[in-house]
This record gives C-alpha cells, sequence and structure tokens, in this order.
C-alpha cells in the first residue's frame, strides 16, 4: 500500500538558516486581473502534482532539527484573497500610480503576507509556501509570495517563480524544464555531500566544533549581543522603518571606473561590492553621529568611533561545488539552502572616512572599503560550505546557532543581493496573464538591514528608463531620516523611494 504521509528532515545547511519566512510581492500588469488569478490558480495546481512537498509545513523535532511534513490529503497551495481591508486599500490603487511611483513599500505592509514570519514549531508548523493576491484599480495585480528560509533559499524561490511561470503558459512539463526534483527534500544531504564532493563519514579528518567556530565568526552559539550591549545603542530599541532607494547605475559605474585608477584590487569589485561600501560606510556615520549625541559625558568621545562594524552577506555557494549537481550542467536545479554568510569587519572610523566625501571625492578611503569587502568574499571557498555542513552535523542541538552580529540598533550591517535574480523573474513567460513589473519584499520593522532588489536589465537602445540599482534599506526610524538627507549617498540616488506624506 502506497506512504499517504511524508516527512524529511531537512539538510544541515537547510538548519543553518534563520527560522522565519521571507514575503515578496510580485506586481503583474494585467488587463484582466480576474483571468489573471485563474490562469496562475491553473499552473499552481499543476506545480502542486509535480512538486508536492511545497505544500508541506515545517516542524521541529528531536535535538532542535527541522522536518517537513505533508501528507496526500493537504491541500495545495493555491492564491487566496487577501483579507477585506487589504482589498479594499489595493482597488483604490492603479497600476499605474505604483508605476510612476516606481512602487514605493507603503504599498506592501507586512500584513499581506500569507504566512507569518515566525511562527509555531512545535504544534501548527510553519507553511513552506504561500500565496495570496489582490487585484489593482484599472489592471494590474499584487501577488504575494511567503517562502520559509529553511526550505529553500532565494535561488530556490526564484526556481520555484520559474516553474511556475512554465506550468501557467502551458500543461507540458517540457516547457519547465529542467524541472526540480519532486523527491529532492530526501536526499538533499546526499546531493550536497556529491557536491561538495566531500568523503564517506568515516573517511574526513575529525575537526571539532570549537575549531570551526574559530574560522567563521559569522555563526555563533549563543544569542546574538543584545541591543544595550552596543557602544552607541538605546536600552529599548526603536522600531525600524524601510523603503527602497534607488540608486543611478551611471554614477555608480563611474565612481567604479574612478576605483579602478585608485586600487588594483578595487578594480575587480562588482557593482554589488561598490554599493555595499557605499551604503555601510554612511549608514555607520549615521548611526556614530546619533550615538555619540546620545551618550554625551557618559562615556568617552570616542568610544564609539574605536568600535569596529560588520557587514554580513549572504553568499550563494552554488559557484563553488561541482557544478555536474546544478545547473546549467546539472540535471536539475537544487531548490535546497546553499547559502552561507560572509563577515567583513571595519573600524567605525574607517567607515566614516570613507563616507566623508560624495561620488567625486573620498574615493581612496572608499577604495579601502571596496577592498575589504571584496577580499572577504573572494576567500569563500568549497572548504568555506563543508565547514558549515560539518558544524550542523556535529551540533547537539540545531536550533543553537545564532549570527555573530548584531544589527539591531548598530553597528553592525545584513545585507543580501538578489539583482541577478532580475532576469528568470522579469522574463519569464506566464502566458496570458503578462510581466512581472516589480518585486518587492513587504514592509519591515528592521534595523540594519539591505537587500539589493532583482534587477532590470534594460537595453539602452529602449530609453525605457536609465539603468538602476534598487536597494531595501531597514533602519531605526530617526536614522532612516538622517540616511534621507545624507550628502554622500544622496550624490548616487536617482530616485528615493520613502514615503514623506
Amino acid at each position: 500500500m502506497a506512504t499517504k504521509s511524508y516527512s524529511a528532515v531537512l539538510s544541515t545547511m537547510d538548519q543553518y538558516m534563520p527560522r522565519m519566512s521571507t514575503s515578496m510581492a510580485l506586481v503583474f500588469e494585467t488587463p484582466d486581473a480576474e483571468r489573471a488569478v485563474n490562469n496562475l490558480t491553473i499552473g499552481l495546481r499543476r506545480m502542486n502534482r509535480h512538486l508536492s512537498y511545497l505544500r508541506g509545513r515545517v516542524f521541529e523535532i528531536a535535538h532542535g532539527r527541522l522536518e517537513l511534513r505533508w501528507t496526500v490529503y493537504d491541500e495545495p497551495v493555491l492564491p487566496k484573497l487577501m483579507p477585506a481591508e487589504l482589498v479594499s486599500s489595493f482597488s483604490a490603487v492603479t497600476f499605474q500610480q505604483l508605476k510612476d511611483q516606481r512602487a514605493p513599500l507603503h504599498y506592501f505592509p507586512a500584513s499581506i503576507s500569507p504566512a507569518p514570519i515566525f511562527g509555531d514549531f512545535k504544534t501548527a508548523g510553519m507553511p513552506a509556501f504561500a500565496v495570496n493576491y489582490a487585484p489593482l484599480a484599472s489592471g494590474g495585480l499584487v501577488m504575494c509570495c511567503s517562502f520559509h528560509q529553511n526550505v529553500v533559499d532565494f535561488t530556490g524561490a526564484v526556481e520555484i517563480l520559474r516553474l511556475w511561470a512554465a506550468f501557467t503558459s502551458s500543461p507540458l512539463l517540457d516547457k519547465a524544464i529542467p524541472a526540480p526534483d519532486p523527491d529532492e527534500p530526501f536526499r538533499r544531504g546526499l546531493i550536497l555531500r556529491l557536491a561538495m564532493h566531500r568523503p564517506v563519514p568515516v573517511d574526513e579528518k575529525p575537526i571539532s566544533t570549537e575549531e570551526i567556530l574559530a574560522h567563521h565568526p559569522e555563526i555563533a552559539l549563543a544569542p546574538s549581543l543584545a541591543p544595550e550591549e552596543h557602544s552607541f545603542a538605546k536600552e529599548v530599541p526603536v522600531a525600524g522603518l524601510s523603503t527602497i532607494f534607488t540608486l543611478d547605475l551611471a554614477q555608480l559605474e563611474k565612481t567604479r571606473a574612478a576605483l579602478r585608477a585608485v586600487n588594483d584590487v578595487a578594480a575587480k569589485a562588482s557593482i554589488d561590492t561598490v554599493v555595499f561600501a557605499i551604503l555601510w560606510s554612511c549608514i555607520t556615520r549615521v548611526r556614530a553621529t546619533r550615538g555619540r549625541a546620545e551618550a554625551g559625558d557618559r562615556v568617552p568621545a570616542d568610544t564609539a568611533t574605536a568600535a569596529e562594524s560588520k557587514l554580513s552577506i549572504s553568499v550563494d555557494m552554488r559557484a563553488h561545488l561541482d557544478p555536474a549537481c546544478f545547473p546549467p550542467w546539472g540535471p536539475r536545479p537544487f531548490l535546497g539552502n546553499v547559502t552561507k554568510y560572509n563577515l567583513t569587519r571595519v573600524p567605525l572610523a574607517k567607515l566614516e572616512s570613507a563616507a566623508a566625501g560624495h561620488c567625486d571625492e573620498g574615493l581612496s578611503a572608499l577604495a579601502k572599503i571596496v577592498v575589504v569587502i571584496h577580499s572577504s568574499l573572494a576567500s569563500e571557498n568549497r572548504e568555506s560550505i563543508i565547514d558549515i555542513a560539518r558544524l550542523g552535523e556535529q551540533a547537539r542541538d540545531a536550533s543553537v546557532f545564532r549570527p555573530g552580529w548584531g544589527s539591531f540598533g548598530g553597528p553592525d550591517l545584513s545585507v543580501s543581493s538578489w539583482a541577478n535574480m532580475g532576469d528568470p523573474i522579469y522574463t519569464s513567460d506566464w502566458g496570458g496573464v503578462g510581466k512581472i513589473e516589480f518585486v518587492r519584499l513587504v514592509e519591515n520593522e528592521w534595523d540594519g538591514v539591505l537587500a539589493v532588489m532583482p534587477r532590470k536589465w534594460e537595453k539602452p537602445e529602449t530609453g525605457t528608463e536609465p539603468g538602476v540599482i534598487e536597494v531595501c534599506v531597514s533602519l531605526r526610524k530617526d536614522d532612516m531620516e538622517t540616511l534621507r538627507k545624507d550628502r554622500a549617498l544622496s550624490s548616487y540616488l536617482l530616485v528615493e523611494g520613502l514615503r514623506t506624506a
């Protein structure tokens, strides 16, 4: 008799990620929202049949490990209409309004998420994937998707969107080739071991947890520093605010070209790295200035500037593993986590110096920050991710992992970049549904969290719009207000998406 219920212990790389869901809003330009929802529902039904585990829920089992469970009787993941008050709110907004304003985040509050950020792993479990929607006035559709971070990383989430689009545009699986393995959750550990070229466990050289942690400061086995332990944070954290900053790509390229003349290593840096350096330095100066003002006579004047700031960057490690196991060379896309954090440390004084001038000034100081970030990212290799996998295997309790930095209240930042995911998101064929015009994270109240949005690769000859880099920035409200007026950052901005009303 066939098994009716299934469970799969998630891989060590899945266990390592934050235990939370991430929600993104997809804004479609479509003349008929009702028809679009019907087509999207059909496509999602087809995808549910191929990847039945997406209807599953995440539970915590023995030793703090997470397990994905689902049954043949579970309802498939289908788009659900948002609550009435949200539908009413979106029905008062046209697609053209969103487009003209570049879809600022205040249109996408956290309440539109179909799944909570945090939840109960003990009894009800957390959904692996959930979708809801609301039509816009006069055409247009907002579709919000929640992905659990312990089930898929962002590359996996984008692959799910690609597959959904393929099944929406055609009932034939051929359109979705290469399709993910429907049994992937059962063999993620084996796939990763093969991709890492790891020997069988009995042949591996022993290495202690302490040795691994000594080489990986991005991981801690104790809670991160509380906000009051930072030199310039208030005892009670202030609620954060999130907004989109739109940076002028031409100005960034101009700066990158100038950096090439200043430093040979900086010349190799990506646009993302330049963006990280600019934002890290500007935000650090804003935070440190506020911190010194708050500290007053309670601490020496140089205390804040004597400290360091840590920059955590999420790194997709697929490029460091055997390409035979992953597309475009491998047989199937891998949806599970292959992400680790890279940690860079720089004294606050150096970061403040890098933010001292606008894009035509202070290049020497900025180049030093770019070099540090670039060199840190370049140090990642196959051994780095093997260490993380072994750490997860050796842990008696998988729930004890914590970030080795503390962004709330400063001085640290956490950054991720989805810029290179723009091509599959914006160019996927959704049949008669239309195209995705914007991708947005929902609003949040974090502090010190940045995400580079999927980028549209505009063709210059179309003349549609200048090249831009969109960054979702989350900071405490007072720091955000100061950052908006920052001279150095303003010199790079094309549009600033903060709601001012």
